[in-house]
């Protein structure tokens, strides 16, 4: 193994089922090599400074980050690292008839979780490191238990497994002390937008569209760097999905070009004017 790949995990939604829980429930992740982690940390104080903060606050996409111009900014300033993106959306409201994973919010969180980390195996398999995962703190969740069910992943006998060899250690932490974890709150932001209908019915997918390049693709974006739990297919109900599955998939098409410190034309891709319109 080359090195470490820090990977950190921040949710929205929650993990309920009933008239009173959220529609959907996301798990967002932020995948830095080690040598990069530095610069990540620098772009978030970056952030703050630009913000008229202390370098060092805590960043948050919901207290702090709530307009559009600076939410455009958090986002553009973790697409300008590094890293790659990968999330696991479950919609909730097209749940699949029989799908376990659905009954409560225990069993959806610990299935979120599974396939997470599978992914982040996978990735650091292909870049030939070992990933440390830090969960950002979870009420009903402590190491102890979190410790058990990855052993238990990684006995799971389903092809597809999770490499076990790629995955040195996962943890739960708080964003005040691992400040990744602020960086994958903002991820989590730019998928909730675009998957939460506004007054009007319509979407808010520009900050997804930003990260689109960055995500992490193995053939297709679908299943590797952005996982859907429901009904098959439930994600092609939304107008910009296919632009998004394009522009992330963009990269896989020329042959694998790798990852790029650059994101220029990302704007261009992603503003709404080039996104299809909403259909009825």
């Amino acid at each position: 193994m080359s090195g470490l790949l820090r990977v950190y995990v921040d949710e929205s939604g929650d993990g309920g089922i009933g008239p009173n829980a959220s529609e959907k429930f996301i798990l967002g992740a932020l995948a830095v090599v080690d040598e990069r982690d530095r610069a990540l940390r620098v772009a978030l104080n970056v952030l703050n400074e630009d913000y008229g903060r202390d370098p060092i606050s805590v960043l948050h996409w919901k207290k702090n980050i709530r307009d559009h111009v600076r939410r455009k900014h958090a986002v553009r300033a973790i697409a300008d690292t590094e890293a790659k993106v990968l999330s696991v959306v479950a919609l909730k409201r097209y749940a699949a008839d029989g799908r376990p994973y659905f009954s409560n919010r225990t069993v959806l969180y610990l299935h979120a979780m599974r396939r997470l980390l599978r992914r982040v195996s996978w990735l650091a398999d292909e870049l030939n490191r070992q990933a440390v995962v830090y969960f950002s703190n979870v009420s009903w969740l402590d190491n102890n238990r979190l410790d058990q069910y990855v052993r238990w992943c990684r006995t799971w006998p389903l092809e597809g497994t999770l490499k076990q060899d790629c995955i040195r250690d996962v943890r739960i932490d708080h964003p005040v002390r691992i400040r990744g974890l602020q960086a994958a709150d903002i991820v989590c932001g730019a998928v909730w937008q675009a998957f939460t209908p506004d007054q009007f019915g319509d979407y808010e997918p520009s900050y997804l569209m930003r990260l689109a390049p960055h995500y992490w693709v193995r053939e297709r974006v679908e299943g590797s760097g952005f996982q859907v739990m429901g009904e098959a297919g439930s994600h092609e109900r939304y107008w910009w999905w296919e632009s998004f599955r394009r522009t992330a998939e963009a990269d896989e098409r020329r042959g694998r070009a790798g990852p790029t410190n650059s994101v220029a034309g990302t704007a261009t891709v992603g503003s709404p004017a080039h996104l299809p319109r909403k259909t009825t």
